[in-house]
């Protein structure tokens, strides 16, 4: 692995409150998994809600469009 993948790969987040972060791995021991697939999936998922969120509110608009030209 070269050293500019290995910087992309090993991050740290700061600031995350203690609660949050027992949380995170409580959830994870739960379901089995490690800390960084978990978050990995949460994040992911996150991504994909907002992705959503934004293809329906531009869907929104188009129909708002379309409603005027009638």
């Amino acid at each position: 692995m070269s050293d500019a993948i290995k910087a992309e790969a090993a991050w740290a987040v700061r600031g995350i409150p203690e609660d949050v972060r027992r949380a995170v791995v409580d959830r994870a021991k739960t379901e089995g998994r490690t800390v960084g697939a978990w978050v990995t999936d949460a994040l992911r998922r996150a991504l994909e809600g907002e992705a959503l969120a934004e293809q329906v509110a531009d869907l929104r608009r188009r129909i708002e469009l379309l409603e005027r030209i009638r």
